[in-house]
C-alpha cells in the first residue's frame, strides 16, 4: 500500500519538491501526479499574486482553466496583459518536458497505456 503525503498550503517549495522526489524511484506515476499538482498550484498562486483582477472574481475565472493549455491561457489573459511579463512557456524551464509530462499525466489519469519507464524518464528530466 502506498501512502501519499499530499501538499499543504503552508508547505515550502523545497518540501513539495521533496515529497515528489520521495516517490520518483518507487512510484513514478505518483511522482508524476504530485509534480503536476505542484505545477498547477504554483502557477495558480503566481497568477493570484500578480493579477490585478479582484481575488474572488479571479478564483471564479480559474475554475475554467484546468489543462496545460488552460494555464497558458490564464497566464496570457491575466499576466501578459500587464505588459512586463513573459509567456508561461518562456518562464518555465524545460517547457517541452512539462508538456510531455502533462500528456503522460493525462494518459495515467485516463487509464490508457503508459509505462513506468516513461514516467521515470520524464520526472528525471523535470527535476
Amino acid at each position: 500500500m502506498v501512502i501519499v503525503d499530499m501538499f499543504l498550503a503552508s508547505d515550502k517549495l523545497k518540501d513539495r519538491e521533496r515529497k515528489v522526489r520521495k516517490f520518483l524511484r518507487s512510484e513514478p506515476g505518483i511522482a508524476l501526479l504530485l509534480a503536476a499538482v505542484n505545477f498547477e498550484w504554483t502557477v495558480t498562486r503566481a497568477v493570484l499574486f500578480l493579477s490585478r483582477t479582484p481575488n474572488a472574481e479571479l478564483r471564479e475565472k480559474m475554475t475554467k482553466y484546468y489543462s496545460l493549455k488552460g494555464y497558458e491561457d490564464l497566464w496570457k489573459n491575466e499576466i501578459l496583459t500587464l505588459g512586463d511579463h513573459e509567456a508561461l512557456s518562456k518562464i518555465v524551464r524545460n517547457w517541452s518536458d512539462v508538456k510531455e509530462a502533462f500528456r503522460a499525466r493525462n494518459v495515467l489519469v485516463q487509464e490508457k497505456t503508459g509505462t513506468q519507464p516513461t514516467c521515470r524518464r520524464l520526472m528525471l528530466n523535470l527535476c
